[in-house]
């Protein structure tokens, strides 16, 4: 199976150095590689062209933000499985691609990992972020999936096209609550950690902008899915209960109702 991999990045010599050498060392090696760097001037564009032979696609000019350069990396993807790496950004190990892509030929839209989340900027120690096994509105609301740990399909991203330019730092996300809530996407969870995060990237140094716009995007037509995500909580209990009280035995049952009459 075929991966594409993106890596945006401006001014970022040093993240972008260590992005390289993550993706570099892979030892599964069925992936093209697409750079899109925003004119960087601090030596980044140098690193670039000496590595240009292993990119299928590359380029060092102005863009218009974030979004706008992934979009312009996803014009030129072929593979079936898409993976956004920023720099700064790492893949968790050499094996990552080996190990990922026995499980995408499940063939779910996103199939994400587990994060390794590192340099806060407030000195807080390096953890692993675990996600949930199912994706809902009620995740998105409080929480992000980070696109450093996930696989989407090209076709996803075909349908979907691509990233939603008007905000500055809080697209990714958006394009996942979407995906999930407007588009039915299916999705899958393994229990890997597939990324290092750089925790000291725009969007975790940006708190208050990122909230903003994730309030913002939640002002629009979200509200069907909310109460769509809440029904389907409150039917998942009641199911829980209903099999919970046919499986006990029925002495037990009666007194169990008797004590919340009493």
């Amino acid at each position: 199976m075929k991966l594409s991999v993106i890596t945006i990045n401006f001014n970022n010599l040093d993240g972008l150095k260590q992005t390289l050498e993550s993706v570099f060392c892979q030892t599964y090696s069925n992936f093209e590689y697409i750079i899109i760097d925003g004119g960087s001037t601090d030596g980044s564009k140098e690193l670039i062209h000496k590595h240009s032979s292993r990119f299928k696609f590359y380029c060092s000019e102005p863009d218009k933000g974030i979004y706008n350069a992934i979009n312009k990396g996803l014009k030129e993807v072929s593979g079936e499985y898409i993976l956004i790496l920023n720099s700064g950004d790492l893949l968790y190990d050499c094996k990552t691609f080996e190990k990922i892509v026995p499980v995408l030929s499940s063939g779910e839209d996103i199939i994400y990992g587990n994060s390794y989340d590192m340099n806060f900027p407030n000195g807080q120690k390096d953890f692993v972020r675990t996600y949930p096994s199912e994706l809902s509105f009620g995740f998105f609301e409080r929480s992000a999936l980070r696109h450093q740990a996930a696989y989407i399909k090209k076709s996803l991203y075909d349908r979907m096209e691509g990233y939603d330019e008007t905000y500055k730092i809080v697209s990714d996300w958006k394009f996942m609550l979407d995906a999930c809530a407007k588009y039915s996407a299916t999705s899958k969870h393994i229990d890997l950690v597939l990324c290092r995060y750089d925790r000291n990237g725009i969007s975790s140094c940006n708190l208050d902008l990122n909230k903003k716009e994730r309030s913002d995007v939640l002002s629009g037509d979200y509200h069907f899915y909310k109460s769509l995500d809440k029904k389907t909580k409150v039917g998942r209990k009641k199911s829980i209960k209903w099999l919970g009280r046919m499986l006990l035995p029925y002495g037990l049952v009666r007194l169990l109702d008797q004590s919340k009459s009493s």
